[in-house]
């Protein structure tokens, strides 16, 4: 029987680190006494300080637990001050592009949003004139480290030095590249970076982390008990307990615990995943049924594993479900990203087809994939 290959990983790794399941076991047996005392407490300290080294993070206390990356971004979105000028690149989720819409239809804040070039890169002049209507305004910018959909690495060391030359507080989504590419938040000095455990992390789902600058703005999404204070009807002013109201999931944060060490341990490589999507796309490239994404091939050492292409007149829904016959699972549609597949051309009737294959790719894993999506395009739309 033919082996099914996985590859839609940029949804989820699907394969939890070693040690991740045993983790949560024993969390979901875990007891917290008043939060401040107890193993169960030192265990999830222990878990802030792993996240805090994993991504170069020198304030282990402001790193908080979330359900995870989604419910991060829309913490960041609620502590934006009423008022503020704020500017989404094209490429972003709608974790966080959602947030940012309902808050500017209630009028707290006026949004605009800066275009990516044709090889899938957010570039400092589109910067420039993204915020050119910004005046005096509070001024704040929410980029992915990398786009789920195009797979490419933002130059965030370049935008991250050019926002604090110009004031300009920086919110970075980290759920695509987080434990597969070195991150330095210290040097890039986010107010916010919210991050998923589930992708490259390879940890449980359902938990997440956010890391808070010290001088980022305080306004709790969920607000309840915290452990501590009980007696005040406000909420402590502290981090992490001022973002962290409501039970913790000792399971997942134990859970994420288990991952960080591993990845911790073993840094990711993604040469072997990059090559075999290298070999993919030159061959659907070389096809003309079909249009790669990006349109500009950047090198793929600025990109993630990740490999997206459109059929035009096709829908990605049947190519996807055809590959899937054919044992290979991938992802169809517009990857919950409202305007960078819009941006690029795709419609909503078309779709892309997404390859993100596991970091242990082998090119024969390739040459089938290849192989079959070229026997599927043939289904549909012979080559002349």
């Amino acid at each position: 029987m033919t082996a099914i290959l996985n590859w839609n990983r940029a949804a989820t790794s699907a394969d939890p680190a070693p040690g991740v399941a045993e983790a949560m076991i024993e969390g979901l047996h875990a007891v917290d006494p008043a939060r401040g005392a107890g193993l169960a407490s030192a265990r999830r300290e222990q878990v802030r300080d792993a996240a805090a080294r994993l991504f170069g993070w020198s304030a282990p206390e402001r790193v908080v637990f979330t359900s995870g990356a989604t419910y991060g971004l829309n913490q960041a979105v609620r502590a934006i001050p009423e008022g503020a000028f704020v500017v989404a690149s094209e490429l972003e989720h709608n974790a966080a592009l959602r947030p940012l819409e309902a808050a500017r239809a209630a009028g707290r804040l006026e949004l605009s949003f800066a275009r990516f070039d044709p090889s899938g890169m957010v570039q400092l002049p589109e910067l420039e004139a993204a915020f050119a209507a910004r005046g005096e305004r509070e001024a704040w910018l929410f980029l992915a480290l990398a786009s789920n959909v195009l797979g490419t690495l933002q130059p965030v060391e370049e935008i991250a030095s050019w926002c604090q030359a110009r004031g300009v507080h920086l919110v970075l989504d980290l759920s695509q590249g987080a434990g597969q590419v070195p991150i330095a938040l210290d040097r890039w000095k986010p107010r916010f970076a919210a991050v998923a455990a589930h992708k490259g992390l390879h940890g449980p789902q359902g938990i997440g982390i956010l890391f808070v600058d010290a001088d980022a703005p305080l306004a709790p999404l969920v607000h309840g008990g915290t452990g501590r204070h009980g007696e005040q009807l406000d909420p402590p002013r502290a981090l992490p307990g001022c973002l962290e109201a409501g039970t913790p999931n000792m399971p997942g944060i134990y859970g994420l615990g288990a991952a960080l060490s591993w990845r911790l341990e073993h840094p990711a490589d993604l040469t072997a995943a990059r090559e075999a999507l290298a070999w993919v796309e030159t061959g659907l490239r070389a096809d003309p049924r079909v249009q790669v994404l990006p349109r500009e091939a950047p090198p793929w050492e600025q990109r993630l594993p990740v490999l997206s292409f459109v059929a035009p007149g096709i829908p990605s829904a049947v190519l996807a479900a055809e590959l899937a016959q054919q044992g290979i699972l991938v992802r169809a549609g517009l990857m919950c990203a409202a305007l960078a597949s819009q941006a690029a051309g795709v419609t909503e009737a078309e779709g892309v087809v997404r390859l993100s294959p596991p970091e242990s790719t082998q090119m024969e894993d390739a040459e089938r994939v290849l192989a079959a999506i070229l026997q599927t395009l043939s289904l549909f739309a012979p080559a002349s």
